[in-house]
């Protein structure tokens, strides 16, 4: 059997954390928590022997770079960058271990009139709502990118040497709403880094459906305005999805995923429903859960005293911190697509206030 000698301080010169995704943390940990955790993770494969723990000569590595290094605190987070993206600074660790395995890795590009579309990673929840994060690179330099005058957050993209923009439908033909968010601080002047955020404009017969497929690309045009599309989309499955709870205040009830929440209406029997004409029933839809008074503040409170603000009207004006608001005017249902990460697991209740002052509580249901 061959014997095999290194020195840490050797492997530690050519170990690019970065690369691999580690955070560490300075505090000092128990030797066997970090062996107990690698093997959990992958990291380490182990078996029992009467002696103790045995580990190849590979895991062996690994495990004394993580003891050398007293790491308490570490995670490979493989979405991390998407996360940050979609979310803005959000807590990694709380991300991955909630949506980790619910993101779609997509990796696939289209190219038209010189500008080249990849599609990196998705998220859906079950409300139907989500993320696609993307570039767009043409080398000879990006046309000019600015913002969109008439929708707050949105941009342009465009002059006298071309342009382009974002398209999203989905096989079953469901055209989703989209909100395209600008990443200025990677974007550079050949690649642009964004986010599309869709929310699946719902039909009476429903949103946007598991089996359903979407159908991602652009149309791009060089100096000669002459507009071009990849002969066929990015393909992005629509099977995975975060997972959502149930929150109801009363007869309204809400589904809260870490994407989105949709709040829906009390049911309306079909015999009033039939009783309504097309006019009657799209507004009684479009203001159920409101009762026709607008929203003046929606918050979320967490568990340790913390708390997200949605939006907050009063006599100094109106505060969002949202990507969109959306009310399906078939069925009522009201949906809040969130600017940053929601933990779930950690939500006591959603408080509504609306102009008339009327508040209200939605409660976990288990």
């Amino acid at each position: 059997m061959m014997k095999m000698t290194a020195r840490i301080t050797e492997l530690m010169d050519g170990l690019d954390l970065d690369s691999l995704g580690v955070k560490l943390d300075p505090a000092p940990v128990a030797a066997g928590q970090v062996l107990e955790d690698l093997t959990e993770r992958g990291v380490l494969t182990a078996r029992k022997k009467r002696r103790g723990l045995h580990l190849t000569a590979r895991t062996a590595v690994a495990a004394v770079l993580v003891l050398a290094l007293s790491v308490s605190a570490y995670a490979v987070g493989n979405h991390t960058g998407f996360f940050e993206s979609i979310f803005g600074d959000a807590d990694p660790d709380a991300a991955e271990a909630a949506l980790g395995d619910r993101v779609t890795e997509v990796g696939q590009s289209v190219t038209a009139a010189d500008f080249t579309l990849t599609a990196e990673n998705c998220l859906i929840d079950e409300n139907g709502v989500g993320a696609i994060s993307y570039t767009v690179e043409r080398p000879e330099g990006l046309p000019a990118v600015k913002a969109d005058p008439w929708s707050s957050g949105q941009y342009m993209v465009g002059d006298k040497s071309g342009g382009m923009y974002v398209t999203l439908e989905t096989r079953s033909g469901l055209v989703p709403l989209c909100f395209y968010s600008l990443n200025e601080a990677e974007t550079t002047d050949t690649v642009l880094h964004g986010v599309c955020y869709f929310h699946p404009m719902a039909l009476e017969t429903g949103g946007l459906a598991p089996d359903d497929t979407l159908l991602f690309s652009l149309t791009a045009w060089g100096a000669d305005r002459v507009p071009q599309r990849p002969q066929d989309p990015i393909e992005i499955s629509a099977e995975k999805r975060a997972l959502s709870v149930g929150l109801a205040c009363g007869e309204l009830t809400a589904e809260l995923s870490p994407l989105s929440i949709a709040i829906s209406p009390p049911p309306v029997s079909g015999e009033e429903l039939s009783a309504m004409s097309e006019e009657e029933r799209e507004a009684y839809f479009a203001n159920a859960v409101w009762h026709g008074s607008g929203l003046a503040e929606m918050t979320v409170h967490y568990e340790d005293g913390g708390e997200y603000v949605l939006t907050h009207f009063d006599e100094e004006g109106l505060e969002q911190n949202m990507i969109s608001c959306v009310i399906n005017g078939f069925t009522g249902e009201y949906t809040i697509t969130f600017d940053r990460f929601v933990d779930t697991d950690r939500v006591t209740d959603i408080t509504a206030t609306v102009i008339d002052g009327t508040q209200f509580v939605f409660e976990p249901t288990a």
